[in-house]
């Protein structure tokens, strides 16, 4: 399992499945009634819960679209998420550009109302520091050192996807 205080960095390609992983562990998270932070820097909070019925509900992509209907089973299965995530809160985030520090503010915040296991922030590159950087390679060691300092501070686990360079 995800170790309190580590930070996690998955690293692909765009289009490598990175925000697919990211939610699948969520997911996983609700099904195991850990609390957990999701912080979206590119998908709305309506695509995050999609993502999310598509994988613990088992719904199909085409009928959280509208494009078939949805059935009695997916509609059953769906229920059981709305019930499971109730007692779990998700925490969605879903402002592209989002300072590091608002981030780590918002996971000192949500830890003190009810402890926190685990936070998804997808991904780093859309992420930016309130502090003046000579380098954005700079910028983004300084994010990384505040995520891990978060994690660490709140024995959480932070999953972190990270885009790599189409540059071959």
């Amino acid at each position: 399992g995800f170790q309190p205080g580590r930070v996690y960095v998955v690293a692909a390609e765009s289009g490598g499945g990175k925000s697919v992983l990211c939610m699948n562990i969520a997911a996983r998270q609700i099904t195991d009634r850990n609390r957990t932070a999701i912080f979206s820097l590119e998908m709305s909070y309506r695509d995050v819960w999609a993502r999310m019925a598509i994988h613990h509900a088992k719904v199909s992509g085409n009928a959280m679209s509208g494009v078939q209907t949805l059935n009695k089973g997916d509609i059953k299965n769906l229920t059981s998420l709305a019930q499971i995530a109730e007692h779990i809160p998700i925490i969605t985030c879903d402002k592209a550009g989002l300072a590091v520090e608002s981030v780590v503010a918002s996971l000192h915040r949500e830890h003190r109302k009810e402890p926190l296991k685990l936070a998804c922030i997808d991904y780093v590159q859309l992420m930016h520091s309130r502090k003046k950087h000579n380098s954005r390679e700079q910028e983004i060691a300084y994010i990384s050192r505040c995520l891990k300092g978060a994690a660490m501070d709140l024995g959480i686990a932070i999953v972190l996807p990270c885009q790599l360079n189409d540059d071959g």
